[in-house]
């Protein structure tokens, strides 16, 4: 009987773990995405990708994780691949874009960083 305690106890745990786990990495993607907005350094869909990770992070961590918990792994499933589009794309972005800087430069670069202009 100790036993079958125990293993409803450490998947209680398991499932707070998770969750707290959402809700930090949704302030994560919330402020990334923010934070692109404002800088606008990569195009503005990228940031919506990662605000929106951000709130699906935040939904299944907050209620819908151990209520219904089908229903939050596929927020949760929608969440990591949208946040893993944000992390390719704007690696491909960045990794493509020319700066001026080449690799042999060790001091600070005579180019400003090109920015992508705001979608109006």
């Amino acid at each position: 009987m100790a036993g079958i305690i125990f293993v409803i106890a450490l998947l209680a745990e398991s499932f707070a773990l998770d969750s707290v786990g959402d809700v930090f990495g949704s302030l994560a993607a919330v402020a990334a995405g923010l934070l692109l907005m404002k800088s606008a350094v990569l195009p503005r869909w990228l940031a919506w990708f990662s605000i929106l990770a951000g709130l699906m992070f935040f939904l299944q961590g907050f209620g819908l994780g151990g209520v219904i918990a089908t229903f939050g792994l596929v927020f949760d499933l929608i969440a990591i691949v949208l946040f893993l589009i944000f992390v390719l794309a704007s690696s491909v972005i960045l990794l493509r874009r020319d700066d001026g800087v080449s690799q042999r430069s060790t001091g600070p670069s005579r180019y400003p960083i090109r920015r992508c202009r705001p979608q109006r």
